[in-house]
């Protein structure tokens, strides 16, 4: 049940960005206020369990989860539309393979034939469900193939340093703190540069974008939730949790492109959803 909530609020994510040009949202205001939101989301969970809080050997790494999740984001966003949507959401899911070699490597997780078919699948068909029916992803500047690069990095190590915490560092009793630090310094980074593009100009705020980023807060904040949890719930199997909620996020994006926005499936797409469905059940397979 995790696993699908997890599947769900982060597919929400996806979900909510495709409004995001039509009502003429803000983007970078939307974030802003999307990680405060998260922040207040996560007091409310820790707020009495503050005062007890005696080991701080994880706030390093939710610092650097906090700025890095905001920064990320923005470079998402500055992909998509310079590289294109395709190459950046691929460079984005795939970048599953770095928190997989490392949960083998760090929490020796379970592996057996079968998982490791079911991984190399997952990621054949994330290409192929997110493969374009048409060549407009490849007019752009390949100069700026450092970007999708820097997003399959930046994830693949943000998913890891996830992993690792929830493993090997963070009691469970302290997840909502954690998570109140990891999005309280995703605010606080975004406040900054927010301010700066204010102060100068080049920025004006909206309510509509205030409200946005209240819609797109409420499920970043239990994306991760649940995906902290799902974590905890099945140890020694991080490999299992990354693949099948990276794509079912795939897979629930695709069909709703399809069946609500119209979009249009090739041959290549079809393939994938069958080859994602073999590699989920054997990824799934625990005997």
């Amino acid at each position: 049940m995790l696993l699908v909530l997890s599947i769900i609020t982060s597919w929400w994510l996806v979900f909510v960005f495709k409004f995001f040009s039509k009502f003429r949202i803000d983007q970078c205001q939307a974030i802003v206020i999307n990680y405060g939101v998260c922040t207040f989301i996560s007091w409310l969970y820790c707020r009495q369990q503050l005062g007890t809080v005696t080991d701080y050997i994880w706030l390093p790494f939710a610092l650097f989860l906090g700025a890095s999740f905001f920064t990320l984001f923005n470079i998402i966003a500055y992909s998509t539309q310079k590289v294109g949507l395709t190459i950046t959401s691929v460079a984005n899911k795939l970048s599953l393979v770095i928190p997989v070699i490392i949960g083998v490597i760090v929490l020796h997780d379970r592996l057996n034939v079968l998982k490791i078919i079911g991984f190399v699948l997952a990621l054949f068909a994330i290409y192929l469900i997110t493969r374009p029916d048409s060549s407009l992803d490849k007019n752009f500047d390949k100069k700026l193939l450092f970007l999708p690069f820097i997003l399959f990095m930046g994830n693949g190590i943000n998913d890891s340093i996830v992993n690792i915490v929830q493993g090997k560092i963070l009691p469970s009793a302290y997840t909502s703190v954690f998570l109140l630090v990891v999005f309280g310094m995703a605010f606080l980074v975004g406040t900054f540069y927010l301010s700066y593009l204010l102060l100068s100009k080049k920025s004006q705020l909206a309510w509509r974008n205030v409200i946005a980023g209240i819609i797109l807060g409420v499920p970043n904040y239990f994306s991760l939730h649940f995906l902290i949890a799902a974590l905890k719930t099945y140890p020694s199997q991080s490999g299992m949790v990354f693949t099948i909620v990276n794509i079912g996020i795939v897979i629930l994006s695709a069909l709703t492109g399809f069946f609500i926005f119209k979009e249009k499936m090739t041959p290549y797409n079809f393939v994938g959803f069958g080859i994602a469905i073999l590699a989920l059940l054997l990824i799934s397979y625990d005997k």
